[in-house]
């Protein structure tokens, strides 16, 4: 609120009480022997709002508003295309022509895959602790499901780990799967693999039915739960050997990011 600011010249009187006479509409009254032969106020400004320009101003804030929930809506649908695009859901047949070597100097084709009902391809890395702690995991699922037409591959990146260093992984954590060499990527960048350990489930059509996480055992780096609640991988293979009708999904990895 601001004040206002009088000017006045003061003369003495006799007795009397004299109205004094101002611009602003407000009374004032002398004392006694005392009153202001002139007297100017300054007009107060803002005091009282004018309605037309509030008016204006919550026309502006609503259609600021209104371009927010616009712009929110469009980086929503945005992000969901993206996502979309990121997962593919059909590999091209091309995927099935190639040969990839193994870590006994072995070379096995993809084109097993359309004997099975489905294949998991599982990015990992011998020096990633999540990946470590899956082992058990790992080696359970196969246990159940390898019998069942399931096929399952472990993919590494020779260039950065040695032999030894893979086969010595495959030995203190009693891995199972076989164990394929990703020198040139092709893997990587076919599934667009970002982490390890990071799944992807492949039906014998070359369809990606699921692509993320194993489980929800762990929600951030070096962080996770002291009881698993989501089964995503068992939950997709119980699926496919139930010949159950469902759509792909993904849940996010949480692990180490593949070197380049």
């Amino acid at each position: 609120m601001k004040y206002i600011t009088f000017n006045a010249k003061i003369t003495r009187l006799k007795t009397s009480i004299i109205p004094l006479k101002s611009s602003f509409p407000f009374p004032h009254f002398c004392n006694e022997g005392i009153f202001a032969t002139q007297i100017t106020c300054k007009k107060p400004q803002n005091i009282f709002i004018n309605p037309l320009k509030h008016l204006q101003n919550m026309k502006g804030i609503i259609s600021i508003l209104f371009l927010i929930v616009l712009s929110l809506i469009a980086y929503f649908f945005s992000s969901c295309n993206d996502a979309s695009e990121k997962m593919k859901t059909k590999l091209p047949e091309s995927f099935f022509s190639m040969y990839m070597k193994t870590t006994n100097g072995n070379e096995i084709s993809l084109a097993e895959i359309k004997n099975k009902k489905a294949a998991v391809f599982m990015f990992l890395s011998p020096e990633c602790p999540i990946c470590q702690n899956y082992s058990l995991t790992i080696n359970k699922l196969m246990d159940s499901y390898s019998s069942k037409g399931i096929a399952f591959y472990g993919i590494f990146n020779d260039r950065i780990y040695s032999k030894r260093q893979l086969d010595d992984f495959m030995h203190d954590f009693g891995m199972k799967f076989i164990p394929i060499l990703d020198s040139e990527k092709v893997l990587k960048k076919t599934l667009n693999a970002k982490l390890t350990p990071e799944v992807f489930v492949v039906l014998a059509d070359g369809s990606i039915c699921y692509h993320g996480a194993i489980d929800n055992w762990y929600f951030s780096l070096g962080k996770h739960r002291s009881v698993i609640t989501e089964k995503y991988l068992q939950d997709v293979l119980e699926k496919i050997i139930s010949n159950k009708t469902f759509e792909p999904s993904q849940h996010e990895a949480i692990g180490c990011i593949i070197e380049d």
